[in-house]
């Protein structure tokens, strides 16, 4: 049987590393989870920075092709020093940023997700 992937684009910080692949793991069933991070990526997705963007979609790229991942899904999180907004801001960001990834054109389901202040994974979208 073939190993399932999944793609997360999500912040550098180390501490929704763990929720997160958990979440994927047990919640989707997925058996690896390719992480491509940025400090704060949710804030590049619809900003006037082409050139971040372009970087995340290119690696969400490789890991649709390369991996066969087939779920691609942007996180946000509590406490977050590079989008440092409240989490509603950043649910906002979250639709967004979801919409523009579908916009990417891969063949694949797209979502949204929150890390609380409890470090545990809520699905926005």
């Amino acid at each position: 049987m073939a190993n399932k992937f999944a793609t997360v684009i999500s912040c550098m910080d180390g501490r929704i590393k763990d929720p997160v692949q958990m979440w994927f793991k047990i919640r989707k069933g997925y058996d690896f989870v390719d992480v491509i991070t940025e400090a704060g990526p949710l804030k590049y997705l619809f900003s006037e920075d082409q050139m971040v963007t372009e970087n995340l979609k290119n690696n969400a790229q490789i890991s649709v092709e390369a991996h066969g991942s087939d779920y691609i899904v942007v996180s946000g999180h509590h406490d977050c020093a590079g989008n440092p907004f409240p989490r509603e801001d950043q649910i906002v960001q979250i639709h967004k940023s979801v919409e523009i990834i579908r916009g990417w054109g891969f063949p694949v389901k797209v979502g949204g997700i929150y890390v609380n202040d409890m470090w545990a994974v809520e699905e926005i979208i």
